[in-house]
């Protein structure tokens, strides 16, 4: 009789943690198409500005986690790419002395 009980509470338990795992599973899911939203969003708001930064970078991809961030901090990321580049113009000139 003891060990019908006992066979019946880890029976529960295995079930319990199941229906966890499958909870946090689905729970990640949601998430996942939570962030995409997200993006696709700021892909809409912020079309212009991205295009351009996609434009301006010399492989024509956006950097890595841009789409993550804040309307703010896209802005502040293209700002600094456009001047990193601007400094970075005169390393970027073919030399004028042949080795």
């Amino acid at each position: 009789m003891k060990e019908l009980e006992e066979q019946k509470e880890v029976q529960d338990n295995t079930i319990a943690e199941e229906k966890s795992k499958k909870l946090i599973r689905i729970k990640a899911k949601v998430m996942t198409i939570a962030r995409f939203n997200r993006m696709n969003k700021k892909i809409k708001d912020n079309s212009e500005s991205l295009s351009k930064m996609k434009v301006k970078n010399p492989d024509g991809k956006l950097p890595m986690g841009l789409l993550t961030k804040t309307q703010e901090e896209i802005s502040d990321d293209i700002n600094m790419f456009l001047a990193l580049k601007k400094i970075d113009s005169d390393n970027e000139k073919f030399p004028l002395v042949a080795f």
